[in-house]
């Protein structure tokens, strides 16, 4: 991690939880413009291209932050890391690969448009292949959905809980937006199906890697609202 200091309670939870979870996981300013993020960021600018400025990335373990992270508060600081850790736990649960495809689907199917090149020595037939571009199209991606549910329950928590918040309804139709417009290239345009998942506390509250969150929100005096 770059010499920069996270805020007190984000770097507990880095070392507590995070760390537990995966322990060689760090921070990166996507400023440096260096590693895996180098490489892919020239495409998640196709469909994102404030990917830089305001979002998270993370890749194989490695968290890529704009350059304004440090400056942030504890509890955003806190909110984003738990959010970020929910995807390492899921890709340590899944596996990278399958996590990747998981994530990915259905638009990684394109790839299969290169088998075209085939055609020059085995026939027109190969050219078939092409159709798979289609699958570029803003097409709904429900396991993507799935994984950035896992994450944005984590904001709820942190809103809902440790900061008291007992009007969601604003949170929920942002968290929703997140969804159905292009900041994940528009993977689930269904908005009740949405709200349902997000707002639903007790699926929220036995979940294993969520029961960790809120325990060391209680731990750390961090709770506003006891769930």
């Amino acid at each position: 991690m770059e010499s920069k200091k996270l805020k007190p309670n984000a770097q507990k939870f880095l070392d507590e939880v995070t760390k537990k979870i995966s322990p060689n996981f760090t921070i990166k300013s996507k400023s440096e413009k260096s590693g895996l993020y180098a490489l892919v960021s020239p495409i998640i600018k196709i469909f994102n291209k404030d990917v830089d400025e305001n979002y998270i990335t993370v890749l194989f373990g490695t968290m890529w932050v704009p350059s304004d992270f440090y400056e942030r508060t504890d509890g955003s600081s806190l909110q984003i890391l738990a959010h970020e850790t929910r995807h390492e736990y899921d890709r340590r649960i899944y596996g990278s690969v399958l996590f990747s495809l998981i994530y990915l689907f259905p638009q990684v199917l394109s790839i299969f448009s290169l088998l075209s090149v085939l055609s020059i020595w085995f026939g027109p037939m190969w050219l078939l292949w092409l159709l798979s571009l289609i699958c570029l199209a803003p097409l709904p991606a429900p396991g993507r959905a799935y994984l950035e549910r896992n994450g944005y329950r984590i904001n709820y928590i942190m809103e809902r809980w440790g900061y008291g918040n007992t009007n969601m309804k604003p949170s929920l139709d942002w968290y929703t937006e997140q969804f159905t417009n292009s900041s994940y290239y528009y993977m689930f345009p269904f908005k009740n199906i949405v709200v349902k998942q997000l707002g639903d506390e007790e699926s929220i509250k036995n979940d294993e890697y969520n029961k960790q969150v809120i325990e060391f929100l209680r731990n750390n005096n961090l709770l506003s609202i006891n769930p």
